[in-house]
């Protein structure tokens, strides 16, 4: 199995090299490969290998966003906005998945793919309202986890620590008195969300 995985190593890159493969070819490559770890990890599950599956749900939600974040900056292929919707796409199926595993780790996964998920997508363009609406609705779903799974409840100071730190870096990096108000608006309802 390490031969062929080395082999079809090296011809993936040989042909990647000469061209042989699209750069759309190569995404959806990536894509397919992320989604038949999913369906396998969800057989596998199934015949009661739960470590084993949730292996499977981490290699393959890793693969999903390395295949969108490919197909943005590297391939240039998709816009922000659908790159953006996909990852959080990604970010929704991986929560899904850890509920219905009952997984803490695959929860973990989510929680830092979806605070990553902004980083990863980001551009020069400050977009207040668009990051602190996203992070909110990510907070408002994970602390329902919390709510629904009171022993996950590590997830709330991740959450409100990732939280702080996406406002910090946000404010240290493109703040100014004109925004007072949509900042002052999310600072309030963080507050809440986590009161």
């Amino acid at each position: 199995a390490l031969a062929l995985i080395i082999g079809v190593g090296f011809f993936l890159k040989y042909a990647f090299d000469n061209d042989w493969i699209s750069e759309t070819m190569r995404v959806l490559m990536g894509a397919a490969a992320g989604g038949a770890l999913l369906f396998f990890a969800e057989r596998t599950h199934k015949k009661d290998f739960k470590v084993f599956a949730q292996g499977l749900v981490g290699a393959g939600v890793a693969i999903l966003y390395l295949s969108v974040y490919a197909a943005l900056h590297f391939y240039h292929l998709v816009p922000q906005v659908v790159a953006f919707g996909l990852m959080s796409a990604v970010t929704m199926i991986t929560l899904w998945l850890a509920l219905k595993y009952d997984s803490l780790a695959v929860t973990l996964l989510g929680w830092a793919g979806g605070f990553l998920t902004p980083i990863m997508l980001s551009t020069d363009v400050a977009n207040e309202i668009g990051l602190f609406t996203y992070v909110a609705l990510l907070d408002a779903g994970l602390l329902a986890i919390v709510l629904s799974k009171e022993k996950w409840i590590v997830l709330e100071p991740l959450s409100l620590a990732a939280t702080a730190m996406m406002y910090f870096l946000w404010f240290v990096s493109d703040y100014t008195p004109d925004k007072f108000m949509p900042t002052l608006f999310f600072l309030v309802l963080f507050w809440m969300l986590f009161f």
